[in-house]
């Protein structure tokens, strides 16, 4: 790689730029995968009296993935995703197939230059693509409760997606499994295999998965509380449902306690109780037409 300054009108021996960068940026004006010949014919359609040496060591040293770039890019270990100047290809293929292109991380992971206990330093992919992404997604969880419809625009996203809520759910599950001695919170029922962990409040990423967010309910009972077709008033801890179940076989739900935790720790949280109930707009209207006072005593 050419560095020095070796002819004056320019501050590196072709100019302006170094050999690095005339080759790298005759790579990346294909826009387009590209062969190391047709970067020779580029580059010394320009400069005629270009060294021929400097393709292969310049694109080694600029190719993110190029098992051979510690020959020629010294210093200390790094990523790419640190900021250098030199991580701009990416390389696909080998021998005369190989094709350079701009590395792009969202595609290409984040690689490193590590010290593998050779003379020089060692290349490696620290994470993939999917890694970046998953990371991506678990953030807007955790900071919004939910993707953006730009996250959601293909189907390896919508499975990123499914990755991210499927995370912390085993636990989430065992726990209210163990809260609740097995038994759904609402019927009683038994059989754990029918049993689902539901959040109380809407689900905001892993930190959602904790003991007061969560009622452990059979499957047909989770999904008429997450359709906010049954509530529990906070203030009574007591069952209410909806003028549309009144005519089917959950209408027996409605004034029933819910069962609770042996430990008060993993009780639900009442503040959560509210923030469910306050999506349950029919509840509301039958607060207002009977007066009720649904205040939330000093939750924890």
């Amino acid at each position: 790689m050419e560095e020095k300054t070796q002819k004056t009108g320019g501050r590196y021996r072709y100019g302006d730029r170094r050999t690095w960068e005339i080759v790298s940026d005759a790579a990346l004006s294909f826009d387009r995968p590209v062969t190391v010949r047709e970067i020779e014919e580029l580059v010394l359609a320009e400069i005629p009296h270009f060294a021929p040496k400097n393709f292969l060591p310049d694109l080694s040293a600029t190719s993110v993935n190029s098992r051979s770039r510690g020959n020629f890019l010294k210093g200390a270990p790094r990523r790419t995703d640190a900021g250098s100047e030199y991580d701009r290809l990416f390389r696909i293929g080998e021998g005369r197939g190989v094709r350079y292109l701009a590395y792009d991380p969202e595609k290409h992971g984040v690689w490193e230059l590590y010290d593998g206990g050779g003379k020089v330093l060692s290349v490696r992919q620290i994470k993939t693509a999917d890694d970046l992404a998953l990371e991506r997604a678990r953030h807007a969880f955790e900071t919004n409760g939910q993707f953006s419809p730009a996250d959601m625009s293909d189907e390896r996203k919508r499975v990123l997606a499914a990755m991210v809520l499927r995370e912390g759910q085993p636990a989430f599950r065992a726990g209210l499994i163990r809260a609740y001695g097995g038994r759904c919170a609402i019927t009683g029922c038994p059989v754990v295999d029918l049993l689902d962990a539901a959040h109380i409040a809407r689900f905001s990423g892993p930190k959602s998965n904790v003991m007061p967010n969560g009622l452990l309910l059979r499957t047909d009972i989770h999904k008429l509380f997450d359709l906010h077709l049954i509530c529990v008033n906070p203030g009574t801890l007591k069952l209410q449902v909806s003028d549309t179940l009144l005519e089917s076989e959950y209408a027996r739900l409605a004034g029933q306690s819910i069962r609770l935790p042996c430990d008060a720790m993993d009780a639900p949280s009442l503040l959560a109780l509210r923030e469910h109930r306050q999506d349950c707009a029919w509840a509301l209207a039958d607060d207002a037409e009977a007066g009720s006072n649904t205040k939330v005593p000093g939750d924890r």
